[in-house]
């Protein structure tokens, strides 16, 4: 099954504005590995393995039901070492991503416009570096499940935000690739952008150095931030498509990634209210950013309140 068919649209059947008559970034260094793929390949492969990602997703819930059952009378792993290598990986992945995808958002913003930028798919259909990081940011989102595995096997709880967000990002992006959707660009690249920022943070923590506040509320405010954008975008690409102005965004997946970034936004202020605001929050005196409970994303490191560090600072 083809992730359009799914939700009876395909790439082909709307208007889409053509990508041939701009031009796009040339990017000063270009790696070898960045022009290994074309956007149709990556469309295909979209396509082609869109059920094993369905049964991935669904997999994926099983196994962290089933192992957080089975760890219950088990002591928890500790898994410092490979936590801190892991989320280190992740960030510098990240950093690449966010430097190879932004100059092409801000090339086509200062040129074109807002239209372009949320209609016109040149960054996947014309630049092969944005094609390489955009597919490498679908693989991604399969390699970030394996955050809740440090969540499960240190015994830490996993919330609804987590593993919510962990699914729906997964599939909503390989639905995405396969459709070559042209308001991806924002997504992909504001995605990168926060997810060096929260790895990092996660990386520093696990190797336990002490973070203020404020920088943890700043990265959740950038979380917030982020949903924000997305609604933009997709209420943007809507006038423009209500205007019968070519568009490389259908309605299907409008309507899909609105609901996904208006639940994020949700759940994330409900996140930040709870963690900085709420009377558990002033009770709170190192707090992680959002996907996590208790300070823990990925099992990092959980939530210290004062008492935990007087504590903490008694027995040192």
């Amino acid at each position: 099954m083809a992730a359009a068919s799914l939700f009876g649209a395909s790439r082909t059947m709307e208007s889409r504005a053509s990508a041939d008559n701009y031009s796009t970034l040339e990017h000063e260094f270009v790696l070898p590995f960045e022009t290994s793929l074309h956007f149709q390949t990556a469309e295909e492969y979209a396509n082609r393995y869109w059920t094993p990602i369905l049964c991935c997703s669904a997999v994926y819930l099983g196994v962290v039901y089933l192992t957080q059952k089975a760890m219950r009378p088990r002591p928890s792993f500790n898994l410092r070492t490979p936590l801190i290598v892991w989320n280190w990986a992740l960030a510098m992945f990240s950093l690449f991503g966010a430097i190879r995808m932004l100059p092409e958002l801000i090339f086509v913003l200062s040129k074109y416009g807002v239209y372009h930028s949320v209609c016109v798919a040149s960054y996947a259909e014309s630049n092969l570096v944005c094609t390489f990081w955009t597919w490498a940011f679908g693989l991604s989102k399969l390699v970030e499940l394996g955050d809740t595995v440090f969540i499960v096997l240190r015994k830490q709880p996993l919330i609804f935000l987590h593993w919510y967000h962990h699914v729906t990002v997964l599939l909503y992006t390989w639905y995405s690739i396969a459709e070559v959707t042209a308001s991806g660009r924002w997504f992909v690249t504001l995605n990168y952008i926060v997810h060096t920022f929260m790895y990092t943070y996660y990386a520093m923590r696990a190797m336990r150095v002490r973070i203020p506040r404020r920088v943890a509320m700043g990265i959740t405010c950038g979380q917030v931030i982020q949903m924000v954008f997305g609604l933009y975008v997709n209420l943007s690409a809507y006038k423009y498509k209500q205007s019968n102005m070519p568009c490389s965004v259908t309605y299907e997946n409008l309507a899909a990634s609105f609901f996904m970034y208006f639940t994020y936004f949700l759940l994330f202020v409900k996140f930040f209210y709870d963690a900085y605001v709420g009377r558990r929050g002033k009770f709170i005196k190192f707090a992680a950013p959002a996907l996590t409970t208790n300070g823990s994303a990925n099992g990092a490191e959980r939530t210290e309140t004062d008492t935990d560090a007087n504590r903490r600072l008694k027995s040192e």
